[in-house]
């Protein structure tokens, strides 16, 4: 058997999905502006296109993170599909 911090692995794969859909939306949303920001550093100009983009990944986290959870919480996730399921 494979030990993890000392213990075995046991319950469920929900906790692994959150934290890579977690994981996922830092990379995506978050991750581009501070690259920016230490890009900014180091660089005598500042590209202004690229500001603005990294600004609307940053706020269309707080859009996502709520989707995620739903989607990776198994009994939201069924409630959620079912309810899409019946407006159809």
């Amino acid at each position: 058997m494979i030990h993890i911090c000392g213990r075995e692995p046991s319950g469920s794969t929900t906790g692994f999905v959150t934290l890579t859909l977690m994981t996922l939306s830092v990379t995506v949303c978050l991750l581009p502006k501070e690259a920016t920001f230490t890009y900014l550093i180091w660089a005598e100009t500042e590209p202004t296109s690229v500001f603005d983009v990294c600004d609307v990944l940053q706020r269309l986290t707080t859009t996502f993170d709520p989707i995620l959870i739903v989607l990776a919480n198994t009994q939201l996730r069924e409630l959620l599909f079912k309810k899409l399921r019946r407006v159809e």
